[in-house]
């Protein structure tokens, strides 16, 4: 997507990557803004239109732009981090603002309940076109299935929409508190995988990852942020790690075979 600023005001995504239908990062914002979750970006509107498919030569119709309130001074988590001599409260304060989105994602969209078996199918198939892909990692997937495996012998899980590409890059630090952003998912996949309902600890376990990040630069202190984020999460009522240890460690697995294809791909050294 490219972004613009509008005086100071109004800030507009244009989606470059176009697919019929309802953009996710539209259709979420929009269900949430309904139900008055206060952690998004305010939602001004969305531009949609008309286009010929290249294959068929059929009209079809999608999302163009997102447009939502621009807030001046505010900086993303990446950037924040960076900037932060301490990050504890404000890591805190973002767990707190991850569960209340995803409780009103429940009430947006409402829950299912999925065999743990497709969790892990899930899971299982992303790490092996990871493996394929980075051939360092072949020396280690066996164990790294072994964790993804665990999960199918669990019960029967709930899962719900997530946000489903969640890092520091994609929350805002307002003088409101956080803001949750980018609900588009991994805008390179099939639009239909970026609505899969998942379980929210896939959302925690990818921001534990980007604290990770942060943490190959800055040193031991951003592990202290990370547990603050957690304690942040599970106090506002978002599900414990602790008490879903299989499910989220596979999760973190998932998140960085995911991460191992995305440095091989776009910044092999």
């Amino acid at each position: 997507n490219t972004s613009g600023i509008f005086g100071d005001e109004v800030f507009v995504k244009f989606f470059r990557l176009l697919t019929p239908g309802p953009n996710p990062d539209i259709e979420v914002q929009a269900a949430l803004s309904h139900v008055g979750c206060p952690n998004i970006g305010e939602v001004l509107g969305w531009v949609a239109g008309t286009w010929r498919d290249s294959r068929t030569g059929q009209p079809v119709t999608g999302d163009l732009a997102l447009v939502q309130r621009y807030y001046p001074g505010s900086v993303d988590g990446w950037h924040l981090v960076h900037q932060a001599e301490g990050f504890g409260p404000e890591s805190y304060a973002l767990g707190a603002a991850v569960a209340r989105v995803h409780q009103d994602l429940v009430q947006a969209f409402g829950v299912r309940t999925v065999a743990a078996s497709e969790l892990a199918a899930r899971m299982a198939a992303r790490l092996a076109l990871a493996v394929q892909t980075v051939p360092q990692m072949q020396q280690m997937a066996g164990p790294l299935h072994e964790v993804i495996d665990r999960v199918a012998g669990l019960a029967d899980v709930r899962v719900q929409r997530v946000h489903g590409d969640l890092h520091l890059g994609q929350v805002l630090h307002t003088d409101d508190g956080w803001l949750v952003l980018d609900f588009e998912g991994e805008p390179g996949g099939p639009a239909e995988s970026r609505r899969v309902f998942d379980h929210p600890l896939r959302d925690v376990a990818a921001m534990i990852r980007s604290y990770a990040y942060v943490a190959g630069e800055s040193g031991r202190r951003w592990r202290q942020a990370q547990d603050q984020f957690l304690a942040g999460y599970t106090a506002a009522g978002g599900a414990d790690p602790a008490a879903h240890s299989v499910l989220f460690t596979a999760y973190l697995v998932d998140k960085a075979a995911y991460e191992a294809v995305y440095e091989q791909r776009n910044r092999p050294d």
